[in-house]
């Protein structure tokens, strides 16, 4: 059905002739939206206007994070962090009594046909969570005719779809489609495919009805009237919104001059997140919005939960290791931070750039440690890590620390040695290590386990044989973070890094 719609609105956009206005939304089953809201009033009018209470609702929220064949161009998951930080700070300053959390974790999905996605997107309704609302981060998204969604809510498909350069704390789209997915439409009902008013179609006054929908059967909605004598069958439905033609105005102050059916002036609330005035404009949700809200979640039993936030500490990881400004190994370089008080995981970053932008490796881990290997000799590294929980994304990422790498690893400074390497690395807590090596010849020397600050926890004499040598080292006791294997001998050392992991 959806696609019949959307076949049927590129074949009139030529008649209806859509204006140059950027659309920010492309919801287009407006017929499904009013069933669903028309339904939520009857509910709330049968309640005598109270929905369930009880303290805030926790809803569960699936982000899917998009990107090509090779898995370049995803949305930075930093960016959604900011996002969902935003979503919940928009509707607790409202007190709508509905807060998000992250749905287990993120779900990535490399493919170009969806990153660049067409205006069929039914390739994304078997990814869903059942149990979540869905929200699949694009590159783009097909237009239609002159409309270029910034996001969109799919009615018949229960999803939602946003532009990648729509995710962050700077933008209210997420907050806008968030409220269509609860059944509230645009307060300039009956217009969102009129490209706007202007007098020369539309005239001032309007007229009594909408302009016509071009999707069949061609029905008008009642422009609604300033006073608000009509607003329960007219606009937008809601009666604490007041009228709004779609008005395209960067700015916070209206002053068109637009005239309602009844020739009194209207003076739309450029503050409402569902309306098209500008993202800095965009701070709020109306009373009888909320109620209607609320009264659609309560009606959605698959996102009902049992869920309690987690409080976590106010404060960023402390970094351990390795240190600002040091040098270290290209071939392996451990990674160690301190603990969060309620913190289930860490972001971490690593990039060439001080942005994060330039090659970044980025990883969610459920430890505070983590390792890589395999850097480009004598560069600049840039690192950082943010903690959170399903609930607290607004914590501060840490400042980044910066090292430099030298020579790969591998190659000893023991005349006698050749190349070594421990396994597995890194290793579980109270299980043994392996050191592969070979000697050139045999020759005697220590093989010891020592601290990052250098202190030597235990050590052991070994006779080496030429040849390959395999053996097994003990790390029984030692807690979980990052060590040194030091081989010494012929008055020379050579040293590989491992982690115990927690």
């Amino acid at each position: 059905m959806k696609l019949l719609k959307l076949i049927i609105l590129l074949l009139i956009i030529p008649i209806f002739g859509f204006g140059q206005n950027p659309n920010r939304c492309g919801t287009i089953e407006l017929d499904l939206l009013t069933e669903r809201l028309k339904r939520n009033k009857q509910l709330l009018s049968e309640n005598n206007g109270v929905y369930s209470r009880g303290g805030d609702k926790y809803i569960p929220i699936k982000f899917h994070l998009i990107a090509k064949d090779d898995g370049v161009g995803r949305v930075s998951e930093s960016k959604v962090f900011s996002q969902l930080c935003a979503l919940n700070e928009f509707y607790a300053n409202n007190n709508t009594g509905v807060q998000f959390y992250l749905s287990g974790d993120f779900e990535y999905h490399d493919n170009s046909d969806l990153y660049f996605l067409p205006s069929d997107d039914s390739a994304l309704v078997p990814l869903k969570s059942p149990t979540a609302v869905n929200v699949f981060i694009v590159s783009s998204i097909e237009n239609v005719g002159d409309i270029s969604p910034a996001g969109y809510y799919s009615p018949s498909d229960d999803m939602l779809v946003m532009l990648k350069g729509q995710v962050g704390a700077s933008s209210t789209t997420l907050q806008h489609e968030i409220g269509h997915y609860f059944s509230l439409p645009h307060p300039f009902n009956g217009w969102d495919f009129s490209g706007g008013w202007n007098l020369a179609d539309h005239g001032n006054p309007v007229g009594v009805d909408s302009p016509p929908n071009p999707f069949f059967p061609y029905e008008t909605v009642p422009n609604e009237k300033q006073d608000g004598s009509n607003c329960n069958f007219a606009g937008d439905y809601i009666c604490d919104t007041p009228p709004d033609y779609l008005f395209y105005i960067s700015n916070c102050n209206y002053t068109g001059g637009v005239m309602d059916p009844d020739g009194v002036p209207v003076d739309p609330d450029e503050t409402n997140v569902m309306s098209y005035f500008g993202d800095n404009c965009t701070n709020y949700i109306s009373p009888d919005q909320i109620a209607l809200v609320n009264t659609d979640f309560d009606n959605r039993p698959e996102l009902h939960n049992n869920f309690t936030p987690m409080e976590i500490a106010d404060m960023a990881p402390v970094l351990l290791v390795p240190e600002n400004n040091t040098n270290q190994d290209a071939s392996f370089v451990a990674f160690d931070w301190d603990e969060v008080p309620g913190a289930t995981h860490y972001f971490f970053e690593l990039s060439r750039s001080p942005d994060f932008t330039l090659f970044p490796i980025r990883r969610i881990l459920t430890t505070s440690s983590t390792f890589t290997g395999g850097l480009l000799e004598d560069r600049t590294y840039y690192w950082r890590v943010k903690a959170f929980n399903a609930y607290e994304t607004c914590l501060s990422t840490t400042p980044f620390y910066t090292f430099t790498t030298d020579v790969m690893s591998g190659t000893s400074t023991i005349p006698s040695l050749g190349k070594w390497r421990v396994d597995p690395n890194p290793v579980a807590q109270n299980e043994d290590i392996q050191l592969t090596l070979y000697a050139k010849k045999a020759f005697d020397g220590e093989i010891a386990i020592v601290s990052i600050a250098g202190q030597t926890l235990r050590a052991m004499p070994y006779r080496f044989v030429a040849g390959t040598n395999t053996i097994s080292y003990a790390t029984e006791g030692l807690d979980a973070g990052m060590y040194l294997v030091s081989i010494q001998a012929e008055n020379a050392r050579s040293n590989q890094k491992f982690v115990i992991a927690r």
